[in-house]
This record gives C-alpha cells, sequence and structure tokens, in this order.
C-alpha cells in the first residue's frame, strides 16, 4: 500500500542502495569492485522476484474482475494495471539494454562468469553521456524515460506521489556543498564510474521502477477487491515442526488460514510472543519451551493460544486457535571411554551429548571436585579430578540438563622393562653381556587407552653397575633410558651381574607439565654367562 509499512525484501534493496552510493564515493580496488559485484547480482535477484510477485498481484486483479461480472469501472481499473506492466516492462528493457551495451563494449563475460572489464571506465561514460558534451548518451535517454514513467504512474490514483527516478546532484541533499553539486544525473552515476558500478546503478533503478510498480498495482487491486478474501469457507491451520520439544529448545511453529490470498494477508496474535510475517503472508512463531513438572514417561502438557484475523468481503474475520504441545526432557549421554571412572590429576575428556536437542545444544558445564576445559566442539570437554569425587552439571540455555557423577582413581603404577635392542633381558636366567641397554616404562594399559597424553613415562636417572658377588667392580650413572654399555663391560667376567638401579621415572601429562613419579625401590640384576 502507498505510504504503508515496507516489506523485507524492500527495506534490503534500501540498505543496498545506501552502501552502493557509499561505494561510488571510494576510491576504486579490486576489494570494492567485487563488493559492486555482490550489491548488482543481490539487486537482480530482487528484481526478479518482485516482478514476478506483481505479475500474480496482476492474475489476481483480472480475476477479481471477472468474480465481479467484469463492470465497467472495475475493467477500466484492471486496463490501467495491464498498461502499467506494459509501461513497466518497457522501461525494464531499455535499463536491460542499456546494461548489454556495456557489459560488450568492455569485453562481455569470461567462462568464470565474471566481468572481463569490470573496472573499465571510459567505455561506460562513452556509452552513458555521449561524445563531449553532447548529452546524446543513453543515460540522457533513460531520464526522459523514467521521468515520463513517474508521470504516468502519479496518475493513475492521487495516493500515489512517486520521487523522481532520476535526480540530479542538485537535487540530493547530501550533495549540496559537494564537488558533485553540478552534476546531471547521466554524470552523477556514470562519470568516471566501471563497469560493475555503473550496472549495480542500472540494477538499482530498475528496482525502483518494479518497487513503485508494486505500488501502483497494490492500489488498483484495492479499487476492484483483490485484496479481500473471497472464498466460501476458511479455516485457521497451526503447523508446529513438532509436538513435542525437548527442554530449552525453541517452539516453532506456522499459522496461517487454508484458503488463502497473497494480497490480503492476516494479521497475528499469540499468548507466547510476536508473530513474523513472511513475504508471502504466513505467520512464523518461536519461543523457547520451558517446563519443570514432567510426568513419568519424561514429558509436560502445553497448551499456546492465538488468533488470526483477515480482511473478508463482510468485513474483518477473526479465528482462534488453540495449539497442544509437550515439552520432552532431554536424555543425556555421557561416554567417557570403557571406564566409569575418572583419573586423579590427568585430562580425562568426555564426549557429553544431548541428541534431541540438535543444533539447539549450546552445553554449559559445572564441575566440583575437579577442573573442566571446553573444547571447540560441542559438548567435548576434558575434566582435570582434584578431590576423590567430580559431580558435573549440564545446563543448555539456562535450562538444567542433568547431572553425572564419578570416582576418582589413582594413577594405576606403570612397568619398568630392561630391553637389549629389540628383545626383553631374560633378567631369571640371565645370558652373554648386552651391548645397549634400554629402560622402558609401561604405563598400565586401560590407564594408557583412556588417557594416552597422560601415560608419557621416561626413566631420567639410572645406576649401571658391574657386581662380583657381593662387591661392585664399577659403577657408572646415566640420565638417559637407552645406553651403549659395551666400553663398560671389559672388567666383567662370566658370574658377575649386571645391575640396573632405577633412581628417578618422571611422567609428562596432558599439559605436557613434568612430573616425579615415585615407584620405591626399582633395582634389576642379569647373571653374565
Amino acid at each position: 500500500m502507498a505510504g504503508g509499512k515496507e516489506t523485507p525484501r524492500q527495506k534490503m534493496i534500501g540498505m543496498m542502495y545506501l552502501v552502493l552510493t557509499a561505494l561510488l564515493a571510494l576510491q576504486v580496488s579490486n576489494t570494492v569492485l567485487d563488493k559492486f559485484m555482490l550489491i548488482d547480482e543481490s539487486l537482480s535477484q530482487s528484481a526478479s522476484l518482485s516482478r514476478s510477485e506483481n505479475q500474480q498481484l496482476m492474475r489476481q486483479i483480472q480475476d477479481a474482475v471477472a468474480k465481479r461480472k467484469n463492470k465497467a469501472e472495475d475493467l477500466r481499473y484492471q486496463t490501467l494495471a495491464e498498461e502499467l506492466m506494459q509501461e513497466t516492462e518497457k522501461v525494464i528493457q531499455e535499463i536491460e539494454g542499456f546494461r548489454q551495451e556495456i557489459i560488450d563494449a568492455t569485453g562481455g563475460i569470461d567462462e568464470e562468469g565474471n566481468y572481463v572489464g569490470a573496472n573499465s571506465d571510459s567505455e561506460v561514460m562513452s556509452i552513458a553521456l555521449g561524445p563531449g558534451d553532447s548529452r546524446e548518451g543513453r543515460a540522457y535517454s533513460l531520464k526522459e524515460i523514467l521521468d515520463a514513467y513517474r508521470t504516468k504512474v502519479n496518475s493513475l490514483d492521487t495516493a500515489l506521489a512517486v520521487a523522481p527516478l532520476a535526480l540530479g546532484a542538485d537535487e540530493i541533499e547530501r550533495y549540496q556543498g559537494t564537488e558533485h553539486a553540478n552534476k546531471d544525473f547521466a554524470r552523477l552515476n556514470f562519470q568516471n564510474t566501471p563497469t560493475v558500478a555503473a550496472l549495480a546503478v542500472l540494477n538499482q533503478i530498475k528496482t525502483e521502477v518494479i518497487k513503485n510498480e508494486a505500488r501502483a498495482l497494490e492500489i488498483l487491486a484495492g479499487h476492484v477487491g483483490a485484496d479481500e478474501l473471497s472464498v466460501d469457507r476458511v479455516i485457521p491451520v497451526v503447523s508446529p515442526e513438532s509436538k513435542v520439544v525437548p527442554l530449552g529448545t525453541p517452539y516453532r511453529a506456522n499459522m496461517m488460514v487454508a484458503a488463502y490470498s497473497s494480497v490480503a494477508k492476516p494479521s497475528y496474535e499469540t499468548s507466547v510472543g510476536d508473530v513474523n510475517i513472511t513475504e508471502n503472508g504466513q505467520g512464523q512463531i518461536e519461543f523457547i519451551a520451558s517446563a519443570n513438572d514432567f510426568d513419568a514417561s519424561g514429558r509436560a502438557r502445553r497448551v499456546w493460544t492465538g488468533t488470526i484475523t483477515l480482511k473478508t468481503p463482510s468485513g474483518d474475520t477473526t479465528f482462534t486457535v488453540e495449539e497442544e504441545y509437550f515439552v520432552s526432557k532431554p536424555t543425556m549421554q555421557v561416554s567417557a571411554g570403557a571406564i566409569s571412572s575418572l583419573y586423579l590429576n590427568c585430562g580425562n575428556k568426555l564426549n557429553v551429548q544431548v541428541p534431541e536437542l540438535g543444533a539447539n545444544y549450546d552445553p554449559q558445564f559445572n564441575v566440583t571436585g575437579g577442573d573442566v576445559i571446553k573444547s571447540a566442539q560441542k559438548g567435548l570437554i576434558t575434566v582435570v579430578p582434584k578431590q576423590a569425587k567430580v559431580d558435573m552439571v549440564v545446563n543448555n540455555n539456562g535450562y538444567f540438563i542433568g547431572k553425572e557423577s564419578f570416582k576418582v582413581r589413582r594413577i594405576p603404577m606403570p612397568t619398568i622393562k630392561v630391553f637389549s635392542g629389540n628383545k626383553e633381558l631374560d633378567l631369571r636366567n640371565g645370558g652373554s653381556a648386552p651391548r645397549r641397554l634400554i629402560l622402558k616404562v609401561v604405563p598400565d594399559q586401560d590407564f594408557a587407552e583412556f588417557s594416552p597424553q597422560d601415560a608419557r613415562y621416561r626413566v631420567t636417572k639410572w645406576e649401571f653397575i658391574i657386581a662380583r658377588g657381593s662387591r661392585p667392580v664399577s659403577r657408572e650413572t646415566f640420565t638417559d633410558p637407552e645406553v651403549d654399555i659395551s666400553r663398560y663391560l671389559s672388567a666383567a667376567q662370566p658370574g658377575d651381574r649386571i645391575v640396573i638401579d632405577v633412581k628417578e621415572v618422571k611422567r609428562r601429562n596432558f599439559r605436557d607439565q613434568v612430573e616425579n613419579v615415585d615407584m620405591g625401590y626399582q633395582i634389576f640384576n642379569y647373571t653374565l654367562k
């Protein structure tokens, strides 16, 4: 309706126009050119959709006139609407011809769909302005066509007051007192303007033309009753995404009438908040489902009400709807590897998921008895126990989801094994003298599988002793767990013993911090033969 509330698409077009005029004032760079291309594409898509809606409205005008028995006055308004659409089509064709001439003159479009001469401006000026000061370019003829079109639209109804579509700088307040103040419509929009900017300007003009066509058609539709809902029977319809809604997630539903008209758009009210009106007239509601009175099956019944009001030939009609839905209590699933307890001072990785919440899952964790470290993946956390028991409470968007408790175990003691190369020494039976000794710290298998980043051990100090009877023959201290001992065996005899006394073992945890491991006495004997 003229002077009425703008649709979301019209608001978007207005915003893109502001961006377009701002970009025109900037120094042109590749980044700016990319922005022009995006604006041009968006305006083109919007213009196409708006034009299709106008054609649908024209068909509704024709249907309304036929239903009202082709009254002479109604036929007059129908003729005016048809003539308007013909005039609009002529203007659109002129703009498209202008665009195509610029595209062709600047090299056309490459295989990837980009304009070859995207930043060309001399060809644009030649086409738009004409040679010299001749004022024979297409921009001047386009202004004449736009002025004539505006006059035509304004003559249709006194309620229409279409503003000029081809303004010079002297008619635009923002240009007063600037270097552009004396530029006419053609020079303001096309002088020193690169190809992609000129194409975006033309698309913006086209969207303004189609927007004014829509305003005029809506007024003409009102004269012939095309904005009334002329059906014999209508029923209200509520279409929820689901009647069962997990706690803390949005309840979504569409409200509409079964006998639908895209012109006679209903108005909506509900007991649960505002209604978002889509461009095709549907009402969409969304609110966060809440409850604390779940039954034995984990559900809580709720009801919301609403009204749908629409215009009919006999006046406004209001329908009342009442919709039942159920809030379900989410089920929390916690995966902690193959065990139900956690390890003290270790990074225990937990995967906490609530499948019912889907994309609305955004958990908050509160852990007592330890620390919690969140990751980039929702639900994947690391718990570091500090006490013998850890309690974890999970909330989602402020709603309690569940609580889980874990027992905490101390880290099981690892085992030290002695190798000669790749073969473990036979400490029980002894054997020939080894050339190289390797001391390996083997973690508990369950612990290593559950928390591999915490099960990294290393012998950092040990003594190598050659003993004969109860007397040591030689003694060496090493800090590396792998040592070539061949040079220390020159004094050894059959029957001597190699004694390995482990003095120090360290563990590197998931934070890459190193700590001592108290393993008590770790002494190994190997008899030489």
